[in-house]
């Protein structure tokens, strides 16, 4: 529980404290399959809250084994699969990305984070119409959106072209906007490469957004912890890499 709010808070002051937390957990519980998607999780979006932190392709390898292990031992649970979806994103394996969303939609249809999540999937994907749809059901599912929700859903409005959705979307976003609109441009240059290079045109430009919109007001924070997190290798009985922090 501690790891999820962490996760969803994106507070880098406490990040690496977190990950301690949770290899700790895995040496002494590595059968237990949420403290496996909590890394995987972590290390998918690690780069967004650590500044100077940069995926490279042994990064997205081991987070991609600590998500499939996640899988292997709690098949069912949407989590794990959902964190799948992400790991495989980031390997540019998007055909079988979507196919572990559906997975994770269909575990759990009526989880409000699950839907948002993987219907931000499916816009940095190009299908924004397909992600609409689950937004509707992911917020008439929840009383009170997280400011995460709509952190999420002013990128998807951002990607769809609804300028003044994203803006409407953004006021409730709050603090995080700064963070989320970042990942958004990442994002979209990952997606967009593969499609350039296959002779498809990519699904989303941010030059093709208004200027406002698409250069977000930078703002210079100092982490508290003052370190990034990385990945070692594997802790015992884990039997695969782990999440810790170092400086």
């Amino acid at each position: 529980m501690r790891g999820q709010l962490v996760i969803g808070c994106y507070n880098a002051g406490e990040w690496n404290r977190t990950a301690h937390m949770l290899a700790r957990a895995i040496e002494r519980e590595p059968g237990f399959s949420p403290l496996y998607s909590s890394l995987a999780q972590m290390n998918n979006v690690v780069h967004f809250v650590q500044p100077g932190m940069f995926r490279d392709d042994s990064h997205v390898g081991r987070t991609l084994a600590l998500a499939q292990r996640a899988v292997a031992l709690d098949p069912r649970d949407s989590r794990a699969q959902l964190c799948l979806g992400w790991a495989l994103a980031f390997c540019r394996r998007y055909s079988q990305a979507e196919l572990h969303m559906e997975i994770a939609c269909d575990l759990n249809s009526s989880d409000s984070w699950t839907l948002m999540s993987s219907a931000a999937f499916h816009a940095y994907n190009g299908d924004t119409g397909r992600a609409l749809k689950q937004v509707m059901t992911s917020l008439e599912l929840t009383l009170v959106p997280t400011l995460t929700h709509w952190q999420y859903l002013t990128n998807i409005r951002f990607l769809h072209g609804d300028y003044e959705g994203t803006i409407a979307a953004a006021d409730r976003a709050q603090d995080g906007l700064v963070t989320i609109l970042a990942c958004g441009r990442r994002h979209c240059a990952i997606w967009a490469e593969p499609r350039r290079r296959n002779g498809m045109s990519p699904a989303f430009t941010p030059a093709s957004a208004p200027p406002g919109l698409a250069r977000p007001p930078r703002r210079r924070r100092k982490s508290a912890a003052g370190c990034c997190i990385f990945i070692r290798s594997a802790a015992p009985g884990c039997g695969s890499g782990c999440a810790t922090a170092s400086r």
